[in-house]
């Protein structure tokens, strides 16, 4: 697994000056051509990465131990980005690209929060294995709902305090990252992994996903009028507003690799936790 995951960062590595023109101010505008080409790369590379993961596997929810709660979590999240991975490459197929982007941004968000348990994991793995667990239940337990409902209950039966709830999920209200908080760490696994970059490639692609998700100038008038099929001029020459929103999300679903690459990381670590309390349990 480690030589898989050393091998993507190297390819990585590889296409790096050409991974966010519209990102590094020094580099050379770009011509249309060169981001429909330069899509084109990166959806081939996400989909050789598709083709290689096969089916997903179904989850058990194992959250007794701290191995298998990370690993329950872990495959569970994994299985969310394969899921949405296909339907944004289905959508992209049928042209859908103005309903594609909101789950090009879903799945960006679902790989950097990938990157955010394993920054937390390589912290906790140092503490000691109660904290692991603690980590891996705080993840499992993550919702925004669930973290609106501790504070504010409407009701004495509401979902997640009755007693019945309180013994299935527990009682603490939850840590909830935001999702840029999520998107960050992926640059920051990215730049870990790779030195040579210097940008936010992550938070820089994830802006524009956004407008066009959100009901905005991008999403509806662009989208839905006749203004949007008017080419934008730039310093590379007229660029389309679907050629740019295309280069981000290709961008983006290449990223399935760092995903992949991440998921065996984390589960070294859990292997890793599972040998010491074999070991700790041989000794005794």
């Amino acid at each position: 697994m480690a030589e898989k995951c050393e091998t993507f960062f190297e390819i990585l590595s590889d296409t790096v000056s050409p991974l966010a023109p519209w990102l590094m101010i020094d580099d050379p505008a770009p011509t249309e051509s060169d981001l429909q080409i330069e899509a084109a790369r990166w959806l081939g590379a996400g989909d050789s990465v598709r083709r290689d993961l096969g089916r997903p596997e179904p989850v058990s929810y194992r959250p007794a131990t701290a191995a298998d709660a990370v690993l329950t979590w872990t495959d569970a999240a994994f299985n969310r980005s394969i899921m949405l991975y296909d339907e944004a490459r289905s959508l992209i197929d049928s042209r859908k690209l103005f309903v594609a982007v909101i789950v090009v941004r879903a799945f960006l968000e679902n790989v950097g929060m990938l990157a955010l348990f394993l920054e937390e994991l390589q912290s906790a793995v140092e503490s000691g294995e109660d904290r692991v667990h603690e980590l891996a239940i705080t993840f499992l337990n993550h919702s925004f709902w669930k973290n609106r409902e501790f504070k504010n209950p409407t009701a004495p039966d509401d979902i997640f305090l009755t007693p019945l709830a309180r013994q299935q999920y527990g009682t603490k209200r939850p840590t909830v990252p935001q999702p840029t908080q999520m998107v960050a760490a992926l640059d920051r696994l990215l730049k870990k992994s790779v030195p040579s970059l210097s940008a936010n490639l992550a938070v820089g692609f994830y802006g524009p996903l956004s407008e066009w998700t959100h009901p905005s100038q991008m999403s509806i008038t662009y989208a839905f009028t006749a203004l949007g099929a008017i080419p934008v001029p730039t310093g590379g020459g007229p660029v389309h507003h679907a050629s740019s929103l295309m280069h981000s999300m290709a961008w983006c679903l290449a990223q399935l690799g760092v995903a992949s690459a991440t998921r065996d990381m984390i589960v070294r670590l859990a292997t890793g936790l599972n040998n010491a309390t074999d070991t700790a349990g041989t000794s005794q």
